[in-house]
């Protein structure tokens, strides 16, 4: 008979035998074992500085477990940039949360029980949201918090042909359209940068300690009753941050600005009533029915500033003629400086040149013949609300000036509206969550 040592199992022999090990046979599950556990710890979560694309959302938290919110703030440069809390079954505002722009506007700047409430915009250009209940805000189950940027792509300094805006994604609506043309801009970091075509110089409008804002009705705001209204700007910071293409204007003789008043259809005594274009409309233009037609003004760049209109610009003295804006060529928005004084006239609608005593279409820079032709005309939409002081644009190659006078064109600096967020604090105590 075969004797069978039954102490030791072996691979491959019995192993149903009561002496076998449960170390041997026990069957172990590859997935990890997780386990409540319950346990009071503070925590505190923190995120930024970053940059938010439109359309994006940075999920500060999204956890199931029970706890306490103590308090939240989130530091942003746009009124406009949304929070979202998720507590159990509580959300604070459908569908994307709440944003500074509406608790301002509803006069929620202090203190509010189990309620977020904002503070205005800070020296450094930064709105505050809060969230700092008296008694720790419990939840049983779920903690979601989300901060997003749900901003709509829009031209900037531009040209608005409708007067009308609509926010999207559950945003309230901007009042007035206050990231259009027709303003001016102090930038007093900008006073002894030579050139506007920088990194730097975009920066110093985007950090400038006031905003931009222009006083145009929206006209969607005045047709919808219904509508969430709000008196901010969308495009504060960061979303309102463009780029300038500056225009080379170093000669012998530099070109010389004469803006004509808004709406006037004469500019520096040249009449300019034969110019279809040249509409007498009041600034920001005018509405008749649902029909708005905007306003325009008139800009006449001289060769010098003896105001000839036949006086030539001095393309052969180093002016790249070439690269003015001309119709149908380089159309963007158009800026123009004054040392720290920024101008925003809008879109050029058209532009001539003078020849024979007339002005003629001017298409692009290779049609001026300095032999022949004198002084450029603008059409601007909408134009500015006012006069600017007339200008002497400076020699771009020469760092030596008191003031730096020039102008260019403005492009949106990216794609979508970027949000900066400075900083996002979440304080808790966790009581009660999963591990493993």
């Amino acid at each position: 008979m075969e004797i069978v040592d039954y102490s030791t199992p072996r691979r491959g022999e019995d192993l149903s035998n009561p002496n076998a090990t449960t170390r041997a046979t026990a069957v172990v599950a590859d997935s990890p074992r997780s386990r409540v556990v319950e346990q009071r710890i503070f925590v505190t979560e923190r995120r930024g500085p970053l940059l938010l694309p439109s359309d994006q959302a940075v999920e500060v938290l999204n956890l199931i477990e029970a706890g306490e919110i103590i308090s939240i703030e989130v530091v942003t440069d746009n009124p406009f940039t949304s929070v979202y809390l998720e507590l159990d079954d509580y959300k604070n505002q459908e569908p994307n949360g709440v944003t500074a722009a509406e608790l301002l506007t509803r006069g929620r700047d202090e203190y509010s029980e189990r309620e977020f409430f904002a503070e205005d915009r800070q020296k450094d250009g930064t709105y505050v949201v809060k969230y700092h209940p008296r008694k720790a805000d419990k939840y049983t189950d779920k903690v979601r918090i989300l901060v997003r940027n749900d901003l709509r792509k829009a031209s900037l300094f531009d040209q608005n042909t409708t007067q009308r805006f609509q926010s999207r994604g559950g945003l309230p609506t901007p009042q007035h359209i206050p990231f259009m043309a027709g303003g001016a801009l102090t930038v007093p970091q900008a006073k002894n940068m030579v050139e506007m075509g920088t990194e730097v110089f975009s920066n110093t409008i985007v950090k400038n300690p006031e905003s931009y804002y222009v006083n145009a009705f929206n006209l969607t705001a005045l047709e919808n009753s219904l509508l969430e209204t709000v008196p901010f700007n969308p495009y504060e910071g960061e979303a309102g941050k463009i780029s300038i293409t500056q225009i080379t204007t170093a000669g012998a003789t530099q070109p010389f600005v004469v803006f004509g008043e808004p709406g006037a259809t004469s500019v520096n005594g040249v009449d300019l009533s034969t110019i279809p274009t040249m509409l007498a409309k009041p600034w920001p233009g005018s509405l008749k029915g649902s029909d708005f037609t905007s306003s325009r003004q008139a800009i006449i760049v001289y060769g010098d500033n003896t105001e000839t209109l036949a006086t030539n610009i001095d393309s052969a003295g180093g002016v790249a003629i070439g690269n003015f804006p001309a119709t149908g060529a380089n159309n963007k928005p158009m800026v123009f400086r004054n040392g720290s004084e920024l101008y925003f006239p809008g879109r050029l609608l058209e532009s001539y040149k003078y020849r024979g005593g007339i002005f003629v279409p001017f298409p692009d820079g290779a049609t001026y013949n300095p032999a022949t032709d004198g002084a450029i005309l603008y059409i601007m939409d909408p134009g500015l609300n006012f006069k600017p002081p007339n200008m002497e644009l400076t020699d771009n190659t020469d760092e030596n000036l008191a003031k730096y006078v020039s102008f260019g064109l403005i492009d949106n600096a990216r794609d979508t509206p970027h949000i900066f967020i400075k900083e996002i604090v979440v304080r808790r105590v966790r009581t009660k969550y999963l591990q493993g």
